[in-house]
């Protein structure tokens, strides 16, 4: 699925990303690459875990250059319970490098910067799926 896409009143365009395109993302020409999509800047926004792959990423882009910005806790913990204790530390050394690295955002100013942007709703896929109910 491409990212999603959003616009906000002060003129910022910004999309949403899973893990797969933050993993395939490339620092390039001054700008983050996801997929067709070019990027000044990656807001990390406060969640409590994070795949270990995609960290790693992120720090990564932040050690090339990429601005990151990090608001609230950055995640400690990877998903799931496989090799979870290795997963952790994975995560929580690539946040300690994306920290050092990056600026951070008190909530209160991203709040300030982000308020009155339109957040789609909808779900689209690049297929037709037979077993999907379309309404409309």
């Amino acid at each position: 699925m491409a990212p999603k896409r959003s616009r906000s009143p002060k003129g910022l365009n910004w999309i949403w990303v899973n893990d797969h395109y933050l993993k395939n993302a490339v620092w390039e020409e001054s700008q983050i690459k996801l997929g067709q999509t070019d990027c000044q800047v990656l807001l990390l926004p406060e969640i409590p875990y994070m795949d270990a792959d995609a960290a790693e990423k992120v720090a990564q882009l932040a050690d090339s250059g990429a601005k990151v910005i990090t608001y609230g806790q950055v995640p400690l913990r990877a998903r799931g319970y496989h090799m979870a204790q290795e997963k952790d530390a994975i995560v929580q050394e690539a946040m300690k490098a994306v920290t050092i690295r990056t600026a951070q955002l008190d909530p209160k100013e991203l709040r300030n910067l982000i308020e009155g942007i339109y957040v789609e709703q909808s779900i689209s896929f690049d297929d037709s799926y037979s077993f999907l109910r379309r309404h409309g």
